[in-house]
């Protein structure tokens, strides 16, 4: 490989001045290797799937990034094993870092968006998108960087620190607005959303905010050595040494992902962690809705009554009281609609025509009538009960 590179290549027959220890790398993967059950573990036991997704994600790309450069010791002219070490130990810090992300929304949520210095869906969105772009331009070193066009690594390693100081920034706005928000908590306290009072005023939830903030500082430390690594280019002294790269690339990367796992977020938040998602939490505009037209006119006139909350203008949607009392279903009959197929007995008689009895007994009481009105004329004054000519 000596040969065909010229002077661009770092070291004669091989990526690293010296071969990758055997040892040290071999613990690293085993290490992370490690961490992948118990995050898969703990995501389906308290249901924190993306969460556990990014964490697990990163603890198997570092682990598989350690196991190429436990391979370049025995292919130190390796294409392939070089770019996997590249990916595994650059991508996985990056997904980690997102898992760490992942929990900012939900702290700012337990204690109300009131509180929050921004919208924590608007964190969300933003930190999501950072990571995206770091990932692409550190996708893009890559391939530059193992299979340079021009025979000139620098362009990969460029590309690459300046996604790492994407994501070194993007660490630096996770502490400002934490650091906001933290402000805010001294100063806003009647803000305070008393909901989740229970759970922030834990000692788990303390130390779960304690663990999160050492592990994005941890992370943030190692972005910025990586920049200086690859601002040097491969062929740099801080790239080919392996004790700070076991160190920096490798450990400190560990201890942060160990800091997110113990005081897991799903333990932490329990039946909390869903309701504080930043998207459940977001706010859709709501349509307004036409009042319905009403089919009752007295209702809609304002000198009129209201109807009453049984009234239903269709007829045939009316419930007799006999079927209101039945525990059986009423059966209405297909010729009468709305009406009990089994009505009560009555006392009155069904026939349309009037019994014998009732006709003498309304016979009788015109003839009484009759007879009243003509006795009340006979016994009328007259007009005259004196003559005039008498009286004078």
């Amino acid at each position: 490989m000596a040969g065909d590179c010229g002077s661009v290549c770092p070291v004669a027959g091989g990526f690293y001045s010296a071969r990758p220890n055997i040892g040290a790398n071999g613990a690293l993967v085993a290490l992370f290797a490690a961490l992948v059950p118990l995050c898969l573990f703990y995501g389906l036991r308290y249901r924190t799937i993306i969460f556990s997704g990014f964490l697990s994600t990163g603890c198997l790309l570092s682990a598989l990034g350690f196991l190429g450069r436990l391979l370049l010791n025995s292919a130190p002219t390796s294409p392939g094993y070089f770019l996997l070490s590249l990916l595994g130990t650059v991508l996985g810090p990056v997904f980690i870092a997102v898992a760490a992300f992942e929990a900012l929304p939900h702290i700012l949520n337990v204690y109300g968006e009131r509180i929050s210095p921004v919208r924590p869906w608007v964190v969300a969105i933003t930190l999501y998108a950072a990571c995206l772009v770091v990932g692409l331009l550190e996708l893009i070193g890559f391939c530059l960087a193992v299979f340079p066009p021009g025979m000139d690594r620098n362009s990969g390693t460029s590309l690459i620190a300046g996604g790492l100081g994407v994501q070194l920034l993007t660490f630096v706005g996770f502490t400002a607005v934490h650091a906001w928000f933290r402000m805010n908590l001294r100063t806003r306290r009647a803000d305070i959303d008393p909901k989740h009072s229970a759970l922030y005023e834990s000692t788990r939830f303390r130390r779960f905010l304690l663990s999160t903030q050492v592990a994005v500082l941890l992370l943030a430390g190692y972005s910025t050595y990586r920049i200086a690594e690859m601002a040097q280019g491969i062929a740099g002294s801080l790239f080919q040494n392996q004790y700070a790269t076991c160190f920096l690339d490798g450990l400190v990367v560990w201890l942060a992902a160990l800091l997110l796992l113990l005081p897991h977020p799903g333990y932490t938040f329990r039946a909390a962690w869903g309701p504080t998602s930043a998207f459940c939490h977001r706010k859709r505009p709501q349509r307004r809705r036409t009042p319905p037209t009403s089919l009752n006119p007295m209702q809609d006139r304002p000198e009129g009554y209201k109807a009453h909350a049984r009234y239903d203008p269709n007829i045939r949607a009316q419930i007799s009281p006999t079927s209101q009392r039945s525990p059986r279903a009423p059966e209405h009959p297909a010729n009468s609609p709305g009406l009990p197929s089994h009505p009560k007995a009555s006392l009155k008689t069904t026939s349309p025509l009037p019994s014998p009895t009732e006709t003498m007994q309304t016979t009788g009481t015109i003839e009484n009538r009759t007879s009243l009105k003509a006795e009340r004329k006979s016994n009328v004054p007259p007009k005259r009960l004196v003559e005039e000519d008498t009286l004078w």
